[in-house]
């Protein structure tokens, strides 16, 4: 009888832990690393849609480029530091946003394809999907600006 009682103690724990898991794992997660962004087509800022976005897939958790985790030098949760980054390449320096030149910018190409002798970013994935990463050539091609009017 104990026996009985017993595999249905853990029938109704792993159930439950399992229902728990699937809520948690909704799409209203409050981690923001969790969240899509679905960037505007145009008039983009730093400020209002890059930076978010950077923090959120490329600065927290398991992210490279933090304040703390700073990966070659980079903390893309600050705007001065983007707009004066240099990257060293195979083809010699290369600015890291040339504004209003996103292919002519490291950033960009480096998030869609492996660029200049650099492995695609983030090098183990998830990508940024196509509209994230559309985005940041808009923004690049917008002017790279901190603000808009």
């Amino acid at each position: 009888m104990l026996f009985r009682y017993r595999n249905l103690f853990l029938f109704g724990l792993i159930f439950t832990t399992a229902i728990l898991l699937v809520v948690s794992c909704s799409k209203d997660s409050t981690n923001p690393g969790d969240k899509e962004f679905m960037l505007p087509d145009s008039n983009l800022s730093f400020q209002e849609h890059i930076g978010p976005l950077f923090l959120a897939k490329c600065a927290s958790q398991n992210g490279c480029h933090s304040t703390v985790d700073n990966a070659g030098g980079l903390d893309l949760t600050d705007y001065q530091d983007i707009m004066i980054h240099i990257v060293q390449t195979d083809a010699g320096p290369v600015k890291l946003v040339e504004p209003g030149n996103s292919n002519g910018s490291f950033l960009y190409p480096i998030l869609v394809s492996d660029y200049l002798g650099k492995r695609r970013q983030p090098p183990d994935g998830p990508y940024l999907n196509a509209n994230n990463a559309n985005g940041v050539k808009t923004w690049i091609d917008e002017g790279a600006l901190f603000v808009t009017d």
